[in-house]
């Protein structure tokens, strides 16, 4: 029978446990309440942008993918109105490994300058094929026109004004601020005991120290993350996919 248990962390990080007993695989979901609404308006499309950047890799990793290619585990991530999530699934035995690699990059993400402005021509590409998709274009006009006035009125991916416009320093202090432990949520789905998760996020420092202030915004809407993690299957491989 599965079971769900908990587990939050002085600082406010909250440990989510989905007991998958005699399963062989394991999904992993590290989620923070970062996305359109939690945006200013100038910096518009900085939350999906900023999942871009993660995974260009940290001072002394650069190839993410490799890295967990070497544990058995696929990655991936999504970024929607209310949230960006990294997502991983892999073998059991690798689990604490991967969990462990998800958190030291997310902790040590190094956003270098360059690779942040090659990275801004690759958003600006992605922003014009969603521009010319008939169906894109009418939920947008949709949603801006529904939620006019209200922070729902806005898209994930920003506008090509506003990519243009972010810069280095905006998205340093956005990361500092919106993926601040307090905010978020980790959820792992597989057959081992809690107290294996709590261990290998308490050996991580960044995680457990109450360093800085999380942003006010993002605090306020994190209950809203309970609701957009996938719910792994029981089975050879966890029902884990890319949503955006």
């Amino acid at each position: 029978m599965n079971t769900i248990e908990t587990h939050q962390f002085p600082n406010g990080l909250l440990l989510v446990h989905e007991k998958l007993p005699q399963s062989r695989s394991c999904g992993i979901a590290i989620g923070f309440p970062a996305g359109g609404r939690t945006e200013n308006a100038e910096i518009s499309g900085i939350s999906h942008y900023l999942e871009h950047m993660i995974f260009k890799g940290t001072e002394t990793v650069r190839n993410v993918f490799k890295t967990f290619e070497r544990l058995g585990a696929n990655v991936n991530a999504f970024t929607d109105v209310d949230s960006t999530v990294y997502l991983a699934e892999c073998p059991q035995e690798s689990a604490i490994e991967t969990l462990k690699l998800w958190l030291q990059f997310l902790a040590e993400a190094s956003i270098d300058r360059e690779e942040f402005e090659r990275e801004r021509g690759v958003i600006l590409s992605e922003y014009y094929i969603s521009e010319d998709n008939p169906d894109g274009l009418v939920e947008k006009n949709a949603t801006l026109s529904l939620f006019n006035g209200h922070p729902l009125a806005t898209t994930v991916i920003g506008s090509e004004e506003t990519i243009r416009k972010i810069s280095h320093e905006n998205m340093i202090n956005y990361f500092r601020s919106m993926y601040h432990p307090a905010n978020s949520v980790i959820w792992v789905s597989g057959d081992f005991p809690l107290d294996r998760l709590t261990d290998c996020i308490e050996k991580q420092e960044h995680w457990t120290m109450a360093t800085g202030a999380p942003d006010a915004r993002a605090r306020a809407t994190r209950g809203l993350l309970r609701g957009v993690f996938p719910r792994p299957r029981s089975s050879a491989r966890s029902n884990l996919h890319r949503s955006a």
